[in-house]
């Protein structure tokens, strides 16, 4: 009998130590996910959108989708800025090359 008690509680204390290990865990994730929530919404009211001649609303942008692309699971906005200058430098390059041709 005591060494079943012993067990149980050798049981519970094990249960617990992977309790707080998975409460950790979901901590985590809810943070990853709560930043890359705030840099999607910062894509979205940066973003260009334009109200077509069909009342459809269309984003003008693909850089913006580049960004997307580029940027998901990235957890520092240091790494996000850096990431849209260059996509930004490379649209402006590309509107001046098609200004050139003009």
């Amino acid at each position: 009998p005591q060494s079943t008690m012993a067990d149980e509680g050798n049981r519970a204390q094990a249960l617990e130590k992977e309790r707080e290990r998975m409460m950790e865990d979901f901590k985590k994730q809810k943070e990853k996910i709560i930043k890359v929530g705030l840099l999607a919404m910062a894509l979205l009211v940066d973003s260009e959108v334009r109200i077509g001649s069909d009342k459809f609303v269309t984003q003008s942008d693909q850089a913006q989708a580049e960004l997307v692309k580029h940027t998901v699971g990235l957890v520092k906005l240091e790494d996000f800025k850096k990431i849209r200058a260059n996509l930004d430098k490379k649209r402006q390059e590309e509107i001046e090359r098609e200004l050139s041709k003009s």
